[in-house]
């Protein structure tokens, strides 16, 4: 079969693996049934083969630098299987390497369909098979317990999905859950012989190898698509020019937008004919006015929320740790604790649990066991979040037991460096790539953080530009080796590579860092005899160099040109630094910072489920609680310096607070807005705040008159729109993949400007002050969102105020003409060219944000905008995700 690779992105941004086999099955619902877990057992997660094969430093045949392996049965016709390697090392993406990695992929499916009948492995490879038959059943019956969300953004196609895989199936009675499926395979597997080698023959999997699709860096890449686009725009100009005869390109443009403009307008009278639906008379007073919960008092004190649902058979429940305990010079850590409480293993009985076999045990006995930090940028509240949940009661006690095990007996020590650092590994490869994701699956981390650069927890906890340099920090530690000539090796060829660059610019540090990873036969330039020097190295520590100069080459692209030699020699120093630290201190550092956590005082908790198992698990929960330090937690009071600000300083030497930011993010053409100002909250009541709350809500909403309709159908933005959030008392305006920011931001303030008088918006804009309701989401979500919303003091009660403060003003009458008297003002603090200037609003509003990403050509289009409508003098300051690093410098001793 043959193998293609594609260009993309940067010139050392990380590949893409594609293997496809060709489009040749008819498979019956049980063998997709089948054939879905084996895929799963062979490609999905780290407990899979594939996975062994090429991420696990212990087992893997080949280093490509993937950081995580994948695989899917595709439900088009032909069913092609897929599988995948992601975050793949630019140079090991050629028809050479994609060949080796394909004979690894066919051999160990190959290598399965030959165990031995009755054999060990095969029984070890089944069993895992059968745990993944129990956790999809326990899924399942949950996700068939669970509200739809029909209706709602963002649902997926869950349900879509498997009311096809039962239309398939056939008969007039079928089984929801599909239990004939999973007893079917299961007696199968419960068979002495090889059942694989028959099904691997029929699925083609061996006999019809895989076509392979890479993708791969190339510099030109972003020149071509510029070329191809100006090409487009130039055929299109001219088809206007022969289609009006007009002398011009300008011309014809222009008498191509006036018939544009004629047939907008004729689309906004018809959208004027619809009549506005009416407002009901009794809107909901609060998020979830059907919750049924109650609030007792944890062993210390902390809140226990318990929210019932009688109709439910699954057990969920957490324990929040406030993270404000943690000192500044141990922030870094804090990425990775939740990676060290679930992910690593545990010890049980003084007997290690390994990660692969606590996995799997979870996979058999639990619905899910996850550790994560939940924040709210409003109050500032930062948690590490421990959840356990359970299909039933018994599963549910049986959660709590894994909860105890993670919180008290995780197993962080030198003796499981290999899996810690294969975990830290993975998640800094995650971190790094976040920013070539879609835009609104990362966007709002570095706005936020942003704004709250005073506060470096939240950074810490919640930013991923920040994250990946910690995560780079605690990676180097984890590569410290009990043999301190390797260390030692290691670190003096690094130094050589600091003083070897000398003010090098971005093209030359690229060129010289491809060099040392060259191989050549005779020494030429400074990077050959560098090279020579790395030839010598000992295997560990020329293992090191390697990963060093891979580091070197993806976090150089987050430095912009006037630091980058700077940056480029901390980077190294940092290196050096972090290497030689113990391993017994790193892990007596990550091991005293969950226990600063990890007390009484410290811990508020919550628990969904039905009445009777709540009470059954409370007291669980409970003695989990008296198992932690009974002393007084030790707040930190962190300085207020702004941190971004600060680093952005230290490249430019100035330290004046910016008006408009944008973070440079040469990762894609497109650019993103995320203008923000403080506005109204739910705890808001004042009659003023909630006027001005409801006229930022005029043009908000998903309406024909609507920014978002506007923005999106003309092209300028995909998801888009002006909201007053209430949840954040934030104002926001917000528009991503933006073709041309300046462009976008003056066709909203130009639609704005021209929008026409319309009463019918009163109640349209009423009626979002309702938008915001849980009661049709899923139960873990709402007994969740209650305990959250009551640990950041937001009670039922407040929203209640806030939401008949605005039933009120809406009896008072001539409501439109009061909101249509505040658009200006209100619109104007987050749209430059409308209103206020962001000088003037921020004399009030010192939190004012006007923020946008985008690539340097985007950046310099706007900066030209705001000098057109703003001031002469404004000036974008250009952030790159360096800024965001929370360099720590400590001199080598």
């Amino acid at each position: 079969m043959s193998t293609t690779w594609f260009p993309s992105g940067s010139n050392d941004a990380p590949g893409l693996l594609v293997y496809a086999w060709p489009v040749q099955l008819t498979l019956s619902p049980q063998d997709r049934f089948l054939f879905e877990l084996f895929t799963a057992n062979i490609s999905q997660g780290q407990t899979s083969n594939l996975h062994k094969k090429f991420i696990e430093s212990n087992s893997r045949v080949m280093d490509v630098g993937a950081s995580s392996v994948f695989g899917y049965l595709s439900n088009e016709t032909g069913s092609p299987l897929y599988i995948g390697l992601d975050d793949i090392r630019p140079t090991a993406i050629d028809e050479g390497m994609m060949d080796s990695i394909r004979k690894v992929i066919v051999g160990e499916i190959r290598s399965i369909s030959n165990f031995a009948d009755n054999s060990e492995e095969l029984r070890m490879f089944n069993d895992r098979i059968r745990n993944r038959i129990i956790e999809q059943q326990r899924s399942t019956r949950t996700f068939l317990n669970s509200p739809t969300g029909f209706g709602n953004r963002g649902t997926g196609s869950s349900w879509l999905n498997h009311l096809q895989s039962l239309n398939e199936s056939g008969g007039f009675v079928r089984d929801l859950t599909q239990a004939d499926f999973a007893n079917w395979a299961d007696s199968l597997l419960s068979r002495p012989e090889n059942i694989w080698r028959n099904y691997i023959g029929r699925w083609k999997l061996t006999s019809s190898l895989p076509y392979g699709v890479g993708t791969r860096p190339d510099v030109g890449a972003i020149a071509r698509a510029e070329g191809e686009r100006t090409a487009r725009m130039n055929a299109f100009a001219d088809s206007l020019v022969k289609a009006y005869g007009a002398a011009t390109r300008d011309d014809a443009i222009a008498k191509f937008k006036i018939e544009y403009d004629l047939r907008t307008a004729a689309i906004d009278s018809a959208a004027a004919t619809i009549p506005m639906p009416k407002l009901i008379e009794n809107p909901p007073l609060t998020l979830d006015d059907q919750l049924n919960y109650n609030v007792e008092a944890l062993p210390g004190g902390g809140k226990l929320v318990t929210s019932h649902f009688d109709n439910i058979s699954s057990v969920t429940c957490g324990l929040a740790f406030r993270a404000d305990v943690i000192p500044d010079s141990l922030l870094f850590l804090v990425s990775a604790i939740p990676t060290c409480l679930t992910e690593v293993g545990v010890i049980k009985d003084s007997k290690a649990i390994s990660y692969e076999e606590m996995s799997e045990r979870i996979r058999r006995e639990i619905l899910s066991l996850s550790a994560n930090y939940s924040v709210n940028y409003r109050t500032e509240r930062v948690e590490l979040m421990v959840t356990a949940s359970g299909s039933n009661l018994d599963e549910g006690r049986t959660a709590l037991e894994w909860m105890r095990l993670a919180l008290f007996n995780a197993n962080v020590s030198p003796d499981n460096i290999s899996r810690i650092r294969d975990a830290i590994d993975q998640n800094y490869a995650y971190s790094r790539g976040r920013i070539n994701g879609s835009d609104e699956s990362w966007s709002d981390e570095p706005t936020n953080a942003f704004w709250r650069q005073h506060n470096p927890l939240l950074l810490s906890a919640d930013c991923f530009l920040a994250q990946t340099y910690d995560l780079f920090r605690l990676r180097w530690r984890l590569r410290n080796n009990a043999d301190a000539g390797i260390v030692e090796s290691f670190c003096a060829i690094m130094d050589k590579v600091s003083a070897s660059s000398n003010g090098m610019i971005r093209e030359q540090w690229g060129n010289f860092l491809n060099d040392l990873s060259a191989e050549r036969p005779t020494p030429k330039t400074a990077a050959d005899l560098l090279r020579a020097d790395r030839d010598k190295l000992a295997a560990p520590a020329r293992l090191l160099f390697n990963d060093a100069i891979d580091d070197l080459k993806n976090l150089m692209a987050g430095m912009p040109d006037n630091s980058l030699d700077g940056d480029m020699k901390n980077i190294i120093a940092t290196m050096v630094r972090e290497i030689h630290v113990p391993l017994a201190h790193t892990f007596s550092q990550i091991t005293g910072v969950i226990a600063g956590m990890e007390h009484r005082d410290n811990v508020r908790g919550f628990i969904i489920a039905s009445k009777g198992s709540s009470v059954d698990v409370a007291p669980i929960l409970g003695e989990i609680v008296k198992s932690c330090d009974n002393g007084p937690s030790e707040r930190q009071a962190y300085s207020p310096a702004p941190r971004v600000s600060a680093r952005v300083a230290e490249r430019t030497s100035d330290s004046t607070r910016p008006l408009f930011v944008g973070l440079v993010n040469e990762n894609t053409r497109a650019g993103i807005h995320y203008n923000t100002s403080s506005l109204a909250s739910f705890e808001d009541s004042d009659p003023e705040k909630l006027l001005r709350f409801l006229s930022a809500r005029l043009y908000g909403g998903g309406g024909a008159h609507s920014m978002f309709m506007k923005t999106w159908s003309a092209g300028l933005a995909y998801s888009n729109g002006l909201r007053s959030n209430e949840v954040t008392g934030r104002l926001l305006y917000y528009a991503e993949r933006c073709p041309e920011l300046a462009q976008t931001m003056q066709f909203v303030t130009d639609q704005l400007k021209s929008a026409p008088y319309d009463t019918s918006l009163a109640d349209y804009a009423v009626s979002q002050a309702f938008a915001v309701n849980r009661a049709g989401n899923g139960y873990e979500q709402r007994g969740m969102a209650m305990a959250n919303d009551l640990a950041d003091g937001l009670l039922p009660e407040d929203v209640t105020r806030f939401r008949t403060g605005i039933m009120n003003l809406r009896k008072e009458g001539n409501l439109y003409d009061r909101l249509h008297k505040r658009m200006e003002s209100t619109y104007g603090e987050v749209l430059p060219g409308y209103g206020p200037t962001a000088k003037d609003v921020a004399k009030t509003k010192p939190d004012l944000m006007n923020f946008v990403v985008g690539p340097e050509k985007q950046c310099q289009g706007y900066e030209e905008y705001l000098k057109r409508v703003e001031d002469p003098n404004a000036k974008l300051v250009r952030l790159y995700p360096r800024d965001y690093w929370q360099v720590e410098k400590v001199k080598r001793d």
